[in-house]
C-alpha cells in the first residue's frame, strides 16, 4: 500500500514538473543565429545575417527565419530581408524529461532547455542556441 502511495505521488510530481516546463516555454520566441553570407555588388557589398526563430504558443511552435541584410543601400537590405518570408511551418510540441519534440521536425535534433536557451546542434554546429527575444 505504501509502496502504491509513493508511486502515485511521483508520477503526480513528474507530471507537474513536465507540465510546469512546458508552461514555462509558451509565449517566449527563442532566436539563432544559423546563416552568414556575404554578397558582392556593384555599389558595395552586403552582409547577410539569417536567423531561425522558434516562437512557442500553448499546443504549437511557430518556426519561420528572419534575416538581417547590412547593405549600403536600403533597396539592397529590403531585398535580402524577406526572401525567406515563405518558408514558416507550425507544428505540435511537447516536452518530456527535459527534451523538447517537435512533430515532423528534426532539423536541431533533441532540443533542451539550460539557464533559458534553448539548445540544438546540426550537422555543422555541435551545440546550438537559442536566445530568449525580450518581450
Amino acid at each position: 500500500m505504501m509502496k502504491k502511495f509513493i508511486y502515485t505521488i511521483n508520477l503526480l510530481l513528474l507530471y507537474c514538473v513536465n507540465a510546469n516546463a512546458q508552461n514555462n516555454l509558451v509565449g517566449k520566441t527563442f532566436v539563432a543565429e544559423v546563416g552568414l553570407a556575404c554578397k558582392i555588388m556593384a555599389d558595395g557589398g552586403c552582409s547577410i545575417y539569417t536567423y531561425r526563430v522558434f516562437k512557442f504558443e500553448k499546443d504549437s511552435v511557430f518556426i519561420s527565419y528572419r534575416v538581417k541584410a547590412d547593405c549600403p543601400t536600403k533597396a539592397n537590405e529590403n531585398r535580402y530581408e524577406h526572401i525567406y518570408d515563405h518558408l514558416k511551418e507550425t507544428h505540435k510540441w511537447t516536452i518530456n524529461n527535459g527534451i523538447i519534440t517537435i512533430e515532423n521536425f528534426n532539423d536541431y535534433g533533441k532540443l533542451t532547455m539550460q539557464q533559458s536557451k534553448l539548445i540544438g546542434k546540426t550537422d555543422q554546429v555541435e551545440k546550438l542556441e537559442f536566445s530568449e527575444e525580450p518581450r
